[in-house]
Parts: C-alpha cells; sequence; structure tokens
C-alpha cells in the first residue's frame, strides 16, 4: 500500500484513503498513460503519471504504475525506464473481478 492508502479514481477527483479526495486537471495522455496535476501534494508533488496499466507477471490482479513528480518538466520528460524521473514510484494492483 501507499503511504497515501488506496486510490479511487473518478471523472472529477481521486480519493485517497489516508490524504482524502483531490482534483486533478488532465495534462497530457496517451493510451498508455496520463500526466496529470493534482490540487494537493499527497506523497512528492503535484504532477503524477498514471499508467500503464496492464495485468500482472505475478498474479491473476491488474497493475497500474503511478509515480509522483515534483514539477511538471520532470513529469513530460521521456522515461528510459519505469521510475524515470519520478521522486516516488509505485504499482497499484486490483483483483480482476468476472462479472
Amino acid at each position: 500500500m501507499s503511504i497515501s492508502g488506496d486510490m479511487i479514481i473518478t471523472k472529477n477527483k481521486i480519493h485517497f484513503t489516508k490524504k482524502g479526495d483531490v482534483d486533478y486537471s488532465i495534462i497530457s495522455y496517451d493510451d498508455i498513460e496520463a500526466i496529470i496535476k493534482i490540487s494537493k501534494n499527497v506523497d512528492s508533488g503535484f504532477f503524477m503519471r498514471l499508467g500503464p496499466m496492464k495485468k500482472s507477471k505475478y498474479s491473476d490482479d491488474m497493475e497500474m504504475e503511478v509515480a509522483f513528480y515534483s514539477d511538471l518538466k520532470q513529469a513530460l520528460k521521456p522515461r528510459t525506464d519505469n521510475i524515470g524521473l519520478s521522486s516516488s514510484w509505485g504499482i497499484y494492483s486490483k483483483p480482476i473481478k468476472d462479472n
């Protein structure tokens, strides 16, 4: 679990179980990831990268990479690895449920 707790993303906000609701705006996005600006520093910066999202190699869960950046310039730079120039990086996972 992240230091901010579980994360639920909705159309208008992100809810962190340990930090509460945070508004966000989308800076850029493509088929792989989104760069967003959040209204409150919940980890280590006001900029986040969400994605990519994929099935875990280790379980039946889905995983989404989440990275925090201290500034927009760092967030937008091309990455050479998963962590890139982030100030904090991790993976959120969620079990895949059959409908």
